[in-house]
């Protein structure tokens, strides 16, 4: 279409309905009206006017065309574009209004109209053709212009260009038909605070309170204190104008909204112009909502980051110990498996078993509960994965809790039982080798000496020949010096010596011979009293065949020498031999009873018992022999030769031999009574170990049921906190009872076993600490996890809480948005609802939004419940890795910040002040984001400029200060933050 022909001087093309269609005459403000006259304003409402004087006209035009263009520069500034000057002439052209539209608008005029405009139009038909594009954009955009042309603009008609800049802020920055939604959203941030009552755009601004109470809701770190102290108070300031500059300045210079108005436009007047108030206030929505929205989506990342770290936190805990209880469970094992270091004496093995003991007592519990530790963390840190939605930690092989509970651990307990089987065995050896080396000792402790004294006198009483040439008279050894012949009964006293010497050495030659076949047997080497005894024997034997040659010829000697006495006394020969006989009976009694009443079973105590009755029974049967000996001590006594008994050995004396007899007579009792009861002793310790192994692995069985059940199999993520608390408080419930019942047998048990005596029970591995350590850690492990469930469920309460408050507030807004009272939201109060609620939607995500749940056919509209869930989903969404990825996206870069290949990218200056307040969330944020590089951001200095400063400033002086270096450059680092949202959500 021509731009000179007529009927583009003004556009009355019918709206269709899918478009806004406005009226550019009604958007005027209301105060230009004539009287009486109606007008459909934007909003659909019905408004009186009543007629204004020139001088009131002047005044709104004024306010209208400086609040306009300061709104229209400031989307022109971030764009580099050049500013307007004058609202009226410098868009006569048409080409600040196409760059504004293009800023706003998100598209080019070119992408759209498929037509380049004019940059540096001459004439006035090249400036109308650059107008028609105008319309022709908005038309694009959904929006139908009525009653305006082309021909308004070019001819700089000022009524038409305020409303045609009205309908633009109302369609690209109110958002069409906001105006009761601003107006909720306003009244809701406003609430609570004395003396601030929000009806209106106009009036209710005027002393400046409802200003800042707005900036301390959102923003309450920019207040000085003492205008916090007497915001909250009723009265408050009686300077509305310094009231309103303050907060105008604090918008300006700590939120970067820009000063469309100046306070005397607000004060310095009978009514504030409501467009104007709305251009400014829609400003503190979208920075204020955009903020809220910014603090959610902050708070959804905190919350992402801190699951990752605690999953880092358990992850690293089960790494680290896991490997510490894997590197002891080696290190024991193969400690074990060497069956070494267990020493070369009964009391060094008994030793090594007292320090096994011990460390089942005190080590291994320790390690055990370190194992159930592993066990809770790993359950912890999978059902938060699970819960999270996170990959779930599969530890290492060899590393996982099943490893160590299903093969390190068994290995080290079979480990330790062998070790422990071979410790019992040696004991066991070394003690049968102790009693052998004991009875030989025994042996050789009579030999010895037998063999010492007879060498001794077959070496000393050899008789020699007779002196020559003696004064006569006998020598020490009963010669006779000056006599052929030794004397008589020296002589026989030598034979009788000998004699007895052969009644005696087949004797003593049977114990060096029992001596060598307990010497002969499996005895191992190891013991270190084997070698020695051995040694020992060897020695006798050596001396003994001496000692028989030494005899030999004693015999000879004495023999050929002998012409004196034929006739042996054979009463005191056989008195001795007897004697001899006895004595070496007794002995043998004797070290019967002294043999260990030691035996790891009955049978090997009955053995003892029957060993012990031959002996005793041999002794039985002295009784002859001691009325012989009697008999023959009476006749030698009788005939003088008292002094021929126990000559060489006083125990063969009559008095002795009989108190011997007699005490052993005694003893021989007394052991047999003790033999008996060693046996019935054995007997009850067998009972106690059976009894504890029985109990024991009762209560290990117990406890290991009870462990895996409390992981309720897996199904934990899909229940409700209150249902697994139910779970966990049945089983602490089996804990408290038959748990309880257990562990009391077990103790019992315990008991039973001290009482019996038992040092070693070789049916199980586990002692009584270790038993109550286990059913102890297992009661541990489900209060905490009672404990946790509580803590969840609490926090579910709190969450439900919260989501009630925020259900009420999505209540109370749709009612008062509904249509009609018929319980559903037209397109435009769900977008109403929307601003009111703080949620930023694009118009076209919006009705996406209403179509989608409201229903494209659904005449009658949006319910309240379908409403809430839009709203809901709109507030807490931020819990998979794209909400995370889209929160990174939308706090990344400002507006005046985004360069071409920034994408993806987050700067070190945006993390800090993003998550400032949040501990040191920044700086883990920072390394472990990979930099990419740095960018340089432009930011305004902060200006103490007082209110007074403010008063009185034109648009042209404000755009003055504005340009003289408040704005500084920095160079900071960028971040790219696509694989810090892996990393997080792989952990």
């Amino acid at each position: 279409m021509s731009a000179a022909s007529p009927s583009s001087s003004r556009s009355s093309t019918a709206s269709p309905s899918s478009s806004i269609s406005t009226s550019v005459t009604s958007s005027i403000s209301s105060s230009s009206s004539p009287a009486t006259t109606s007008a459909t304003t934007p909003w659909g409402e019905r408004q009186r006017h009543t007629q204004v004087d020139e001088k009131t006209k002047g005044d709104w035009v004024a306010v209208q065309k400086k609040t306009f263009t300061r709104w229209a520069n400031a989307h022109l500034r971030r764009r580099g574009q050049v500013e307007i000057n004058d609202l009226f002439a410098d868009t006569s052209d048409g080409i600040r209004l196409m760059q504004l539209l293009e800023v706003i608008g998100g598209d080019s005029i070119y992408s759209l109209c498929k037509r380049k405009y004019n940059p540096a139009p001459k004439f006035r038909i090249h400036k109308l053709e650059n107008c028609n594009l105008i319309f022709e954009y908005l038309r694009k955009k959904e929006l139908q212009l009525t009653n305006i042309g082309s021909t308004d603009i070019v001819d700089s008609n000022e009524k038409l260009i305020l409303g045609l800049m009205w309908t633009i802020i109302l369609r690209f920055a109110v958002a069409e038909n906001g105006k009761q939604g601003l107006l909720l959203w306003l009244q809701r941030s406003t609430a609570g605070y004395p003396g601030v009552h929000v009806h209106n755009f106009d009036l209710s601004w005027t002393d400046g309170r409802a200003f800042l109470a707005l900036i301390h809701k959102y923003r309450p770190d920019v207040l000085p204190a003492d205008a916090v102290s007497w915001l909250k108070k009723e009265g408050g300031k009686e300077d509305a104008k310094q009231q309103v500059a303050l907060a105008f300045q604090l918008a300006r210079d700590e939120l970067e909204i820009d000063a469309l108005l100046d306070p005397e436009d607000v004060v310095d007047t009978a009514k504030p112009d409501e467009k104007s108030m709305i251009a400014y206030l829609s400003q503190f929505f979208n920075k204020f909502a955009s903020l809220t929205r910014k603090q959610a989506l902050v708070e959804s990342i905190v919350k992402a980051v801190g699951v990752a770290r605690k999953h880092d936190t358990l992850l690293s805990d089960y790494e680290r110990e896991s490997q510490e209880l894997k590197t002891w469970l080696q290190a024991r094992t193969r400690r074990w498996e060497a069956l070494g270091g267990m020493g070369r004496t009964t009391e060094d093995v008994k030793a090594q078993l007292d320090a096994l003991h011990v460390y089942r007592r005190e080590e291994k519990v320790q390690q055990k509960a370190k194992l159930l530790r592993l066990t809770s963390v790993l359950g912890q840190l999978r059902g938060s994965q699970r819960n999270h939605n996170r990959p779930l930690y599969a530890p290492l092989p060899g590393m996982g809790d099943k490893d160590l509970w299903e093969e390190d651990w068994p290995a080290l307990e079979a480990a330790e039982g062998r070790y422990e089987k071979a410790c019992i065995e040696k004991y066991a050896g070394f003690s049968v080798i102790d009693f052998a080396l004991t009875k030989v000792q025994n042996k050789l402790s009579k030999l010895e000496p037998w063999l010492e004294s007879r060498t001794s006198y077959f070496t000393t009483a050899l008789p020699r020949p007779p002196v020559k040439g003696s004064d006569g008279g006998e020598d020490e050894n009963g010669e006779c010096k000056s006599a052929l012949a030794v004397s008589i009964s020296s002589l026989e006293q030598r034979l009788s010596s000998h004699a007895a010497f052969e009644s005696q050495v087949d004797v003593y030659e049977a114990l060096l011979s029992e001596s060598r076949r307990l010497l002969s047997g499996e005895l191992s080497e190891e013991h270190a009293g084997v070698g020695l005894t051995k040694a020992r024997v060897a020695v006798a034997a050596e001396t003994m065949a001496n000692l028989k040659d030494k005899a030999k010829d004693f015999k000879v000697g004495v023999e050929a020498r002998l012409q004196l006495e034929k006739k042996l006394e054979h009463a005191a020969n056989r008195y001795v031999t007897l004697a001899e006989k006895v004595g070496f009976v007794v002995d043998e009694v004797e070290e019967a009873m002294a043999e260990p009443l030691l035996g790891n079973n009955v049978e090997e105590v009955e053995a003892l018992e029957s060993r012990f009755s031959t002996v005793s029974a041999t002794f039985q049967n002295l009784s002859p022999v001691m009325k012989e000996l009697a008999e023959l001590s009476a006749l030698l006594i009788e005939h003088g030769r008292a002094d021929r008994v126990g000559e060489e050995r006083q125990t063969t004396a009559p008095a002795v031999l009989l108190a011997t007899h007699m005490r052993v007579v005694e003893e021989v009792s007394k052991h047999t009574t003790a033999l008996a009861q060693a046996r019935e002793e054995t007997s009850r310790k067998v009972q106690a170990r059976e009894a504890f192994a029985t109990a024991a692995r009762a209560l290990n069985a117990f406890v290991q049921r009870l462990t895996e059940k409390s992981n309720l199999g897996g199904r934990r993520s899909s229940l409700q906190p209150e249902e697994v608390k139910n779970e966990l408080k049945s089983l602490q419930a089996i804990y408290d009872g038959e748990g309880k019942t257990l562990m009391a047998s077990v103790e019992s048990a315990s008991a039973e076993q001290e009482a019996a005596g038992v040092v070693a029970n070789g049916f199980v591995t586990d002692t009584v600490y270790s038993l109550r350590k286990a059913y102890e850690d297992l009661g541990k492990l489900l209060e905490a996890q009672i404990t946790d469930c509580l803590t969840a469920e609490a926090a579910l309460i709190s969450q439900t809480a919260e989501s009630n408050e925020q259900w009420k507030e999505i209540t109370r807004v749709f009612h008062a948005l509904e249509e009609e009272k018929r319980g559903v939201l037209t397109a435009k109060a769900f977008k109403e609802g929307l601003q009111a609620l703080g949620v930023l939607l694009e118009d076209s995500e919006a009705d996406v939004q209403f179509r989608k749940v409201g229903g494209k056919e659904k005449v009658n509209g949006m319910t309240l419940a379908e409403f809430g869930s839009v709203v809901t989903a709109a507030l807490t969404a931020g819990s998979s890795s794209d909400d995370i990825m889209a929160a990174f996206k939308a706090i990344s870069l400002s507006e005046t910040e985004m360069e071409e290949g920034k994408e993806g990218l987050i700067s070190g200056e945006v993390i800090k002040a993003s998550f400032a307040g949040h501990g040191d969330i920044a700086e883990y944020i920072e390394a472990h984001m990979p930099q990419k590089g740095t960018t340089v951001v432009k930011r305004r200095r902060t200006r103490t400029r007082g209110a007074e400063g403010e008063e009185g400033k034109t648009g042209e002086s404000q755009k003055e200060g504005e340009e003289k270096g408040e704005k500084e450059e920095l160079e900071v680092p960028m971040f790219e933050y696509a694989s810090f949202v892996h990393h997080i959500f792989a952990r």
